[in-house]
């Protein structure tokens, strides 16, 4: 997959509203783990505000000041793959270039 100049990654996915703080704790030490390693990589975990009192939705979000290229979008994928261990359903992927 190629990767437009200044591509973002976001990624949302839902969590059972009971396993959402384990969730987030293992998500935030991916993230911290990642940004270790890229430390330019900046990563972000958000929740969707308006949720009902059942599964809420996260989102995901990763950029680099020159973009995230094809090869570290796919290593990000590789290493994301399956966190949080304790969501319901897919993770969905979806990348973003800055309007010019």
């Amino acid at each position: 997959m190629t990767s437009p100049a200044g591509c973002e990654l976001y990624v949302y996915y839902r969590v059972p509203a009971a396993q959402a703080a384990a969730a987030a704790q293992e998500v935030l030490s991916v993230q911290q783990g990642l940004v270790r390693q890229w430390p330019a990589l900046e990563a972000r975990l958000l929740r969707k505000a308006d949720d009902p009192a059942g599964p809420v939705t996260w989102m995901e979000v990763y950029r680099h000041p020159l973009g995230l290229d094809a090869d570290l979008l796919a290593r990000l994928g590789a290493v994301l793959a399956d966190v949080p261990s304790g969501r319901t359903g897919p993770r969905h992927e979806e990348h973003f270039v800055p309007h010019r």
